[in-house]
């Protein structure tokens, strides 16, 4: 099949400081043992600056299938018990549920599950005073915008259609290890097109990837590149109930796209002909064929475009 040609990137960002009103202080948390370092995870301003005490290199997967990844160790660095990470004085959950409750954005929250919660924050090493630590212990994760949006929690119920959770989506260790991290970064969340959100991990230049370290990027596919959003995890989940969703898809929805997100299972993404990079689905997006697929084909179909392209490797797109 002829690729239909590719659209030059806009110059300007989609997501910047500008549009943002941050609800909180920026927090300074370690993540995932992924940094280990001073991280902008959004939230409370809290120093829990954390220096390595040993070497932690990071490798570039060379490999374009998302099947292979299994993350990187990290040995001989200082780890958290886990009341260390849940005994906090200023919790987040109840801030979000506020915030879940006063969003104009249509929202579902899953129940999280005590046991998969403590197991996935004790390996994301994260504390309950970040947005980050509080979804993690707390949900299952978030449904935004009629289905369009999912972000991912530290628990996953049972079932076929299931929303996976931090540890599945990122393949963490069946069994806690403290010296285990992602290589890439965290992925943090997904949307129907093959969108990606992830969190950077302590190095993103070994990645090839944008930002500062625990910036959220998305990887656009429409323009099959991570983006830099220059923001903090607790400020991307004010960002995404605060309304802006809208403004952030300008050009990738078409008429209609509520019902056809409502029906998808989760599961299922949209697979858009021709493809959102071509020059015809951004001339024309309501005049584009639309099916239901697998996430998992259409997280492949990114990464073998990318090669087919000639572009840098995504890296690693989430176990969808």
């Amino acid at each position: 099949m002829a690729h239909s040609s590719t659209v030059p990137r806009e110059s300007a960002p989609r997501c910047t400081r500008g549009w943002l009103v941050p609800h909180r202080p920026a927090e300074l948390c370690s993540a995932v043992c992924l940094a280990r370092l001073p991280l902008i995870l959004g939230g409370r301003l809290s120093a829990v600056s954390v220096e390595l005490t040993g070497t932690c290199s990071s490798r570039l997967r060379e490999d374009h299938s998302p099947q292979p990844y299994r993350g990187e160790r990290c040995d001989d660095v200082q780890m958290r018990m886990l009341h260390e990470l849940i005994d906090g004085n200023d919790p987040a959950w109840p801030l979000l549920q506020e915030e879940f409750a006063t969003t104009s954005v249509p929202l579902q929250v899953f129940a999280g599950d005590p046991e998969q919660g403590r197991s996935c924050l004790l390996q994301l090493q994260v504390s309950v005073e970040s947005y980050l630590g509080a979804l993690a212990l707390h949900s299952g994760g978030l449904i935004l915008d009629c289905g369009w949006l999912r972000v991912f929690g530290g628990s996953s119920m049972t079932g076929v259609d299931a929303l996976p959770s931090l540890a599945q989506i990122n393949r963490f260790p069946a069994v806690f290890d403290p010296g285990w991290r992602p290589i890439d970064g965290l992925i943090v969340g997904q949307d129907i097109l093959g969108g990606v959100f992830a969190l950077n991990g302590h190095d993103p230049g070994a990645a090839e990837r944008p930002g500062a370290p625990g910036e959220v990027l998305y990887f656009a596919p429409e323009s099959l590149e991570w983006e830099a959003l220059e923001m903090g995890y607790g400020t991307w989940v004010n960002w995404l109930l605060s309304g802006r969703l809208e403004g952030f898809y300008d050009g990738l929805r078409w008429p209609g796209w509520q019902a056809e997100a409502s029906v998808l299972t989760l599961a299922q993404g949209i697979a858009v002909h021709p493809f959102l990079w071509s020059k015809e689905a951004h001339t024309d997006l309501p005049s584009t064929s639309r099916r239901a697929v697998p996430m998992s084909e259409l997280l492949r179909l990114n990464i073998d475009f990318c090669r087919k392209l000639g572009l840098k490797s995504p890296g690693f797109l989430g176990n969808a």
